[in-house]
């Protein structure tokens, strides 16, 4: 199918880029890179049915720009609903309403990422692999919300940036979780046993609670099993090449590894493992930031790039295998204006 190639082209690109980035100034890496990237910014933008959570999306922006949104079988977080009616105060197409929040979220997103090499070195070889077209044209709920949560992340005082936090959590809730992976950084292994099995008495206390709160959105993704598999080999794989190019992050790496593991035997139990999963993945890709000299290292930016670049194989062999199925799948691609 070859709509495939409007994901596969701006990758291309932007992996030549960030090859050429090696021999170019701080300023001139970011225009090239920024330049580059106007491929991977219209894609989302100009997307029609595309992206399977947009069809319920759709839906929504119908039922609050009709008013009949009490009918409305899904409860979403407060920060998206006031987006759409703000949204809608410029349009009354659905699909361009949606495509401005993938326009919200890549410009959160490009702002935290295109600061310097480093992090145009994690964008390129994980954020857009692995993230970006879920982030931009499918879960845009859950795409603002690690967007914003970003900067929470990146800062290295635990309150820093609550604001943007704040706002995260109104976009979708579980985004508080960046707090949890947050603190657990700073304390001792020991102390990260008990946080653990204390929140695993509380998953159990209200997974009924949670179960029928995923449950209103089971029809909008399809995970299984080896989809927290692909998940957790990846997660592992980031802590693994870190550990061994950034010693004095074992101590962290191996506490978040721990949590990975953790949460990939919530997999078993309940759909929510699989978000959880997810969240871990980002705050572990974004806290690379962190690092020192990240794009000098070219065997640790390599091996990087290769994990990155196998998941979005993954990504792409999925994306081709459901071509056509459900209500808007990612491909074929569609045009807002078909």
């Amino acid at each position: 199918m070859i709509s495939i190639f409007f994901y596969i082209i701006p990758y291309i690109l932007l992996s030549l880029c960030l090859v050429l980035n090696h021999r170019l100034r701080n300023k001139s890496a970011k225009f090239l890179t920024l330049i580059s990237s106007i491929p991977l910014i219209l894609v989302p933008l100009l997307k029609g049915m595309v992206g399977v959570d947009t069809y319920n999306y759709y839906r929504y922006v119908e039922s609050v720009q009709f008013y009949y949104i009490s009918n409305f079988e899904y409860d979403f977080e407060p920060l998206f609903v006031f987006l759409v009616k703000f949204n809608l105060l410029f349009t009354n197409n659905p699909y361009i309403v949606l495509n401005i929040f993938s326009f919200y979220i890549i410009f959160i997103l490009f702002s935290f990422f295109f600061k310097d090499k480093d992090r145009i070195t994690i964008f390129i070889s994980l954020v857009l692999p692995v993230f970006y077209y879920d982030m931009t044209m499918n879960g845009i709920r859950y795409g603002l919300a690690f967007a914003l949560s970003g900067f929470f992340i990146f800062s290295e005082k635990m309150m820093s940036n609550r604001v943007l936090m704040f706002f995260a959590f109104l976009s979708q809730k579980t985004s508080i979780f960046f707090l949890f992976l947050k603190y657990i950084t700073y304390i001792s292994f020991k102390r990260l046993l008990i946080l653990l099995f204390f929140s695993l008495g509380m998953f159990f206390s209200f997974k009924d609670y949670i179960d029928s709160k995923i449950e209103d959105y089971s029809n909008m993704s399809a995970p299984n099993i080896y989809s927290g598999l692909t998940t957790l080999f990846t997660t592992i794989a980031i802590l693994f090449l870190n550990s061994v190019f950034y010693k004095e992050n074992r101590n962290r790496n191996n506490h978040l590894l721990f949590v990975a593991i953790f949460f990939y035997g919530l997999v078993f139990v309940s759909y929510a493992g699989l978000r959880f999963q997810y969240l871990l993945l980002y705050f572990i890709i974004v806290s690379l930031c962190l690092d020192q000299n990240l794009f000098k290292n070219k065997k640790y930016t390599i091996s990087l790039y290769c994990v990155g670049f196998i998941y979005f194989l993954y990504r792409m062999y999925g994306f081709y295998s459901l071509a056509g199925v459900g209500d808007s799948p990612f491909l074929p691609y569609t045009f807002f204006w078909e």
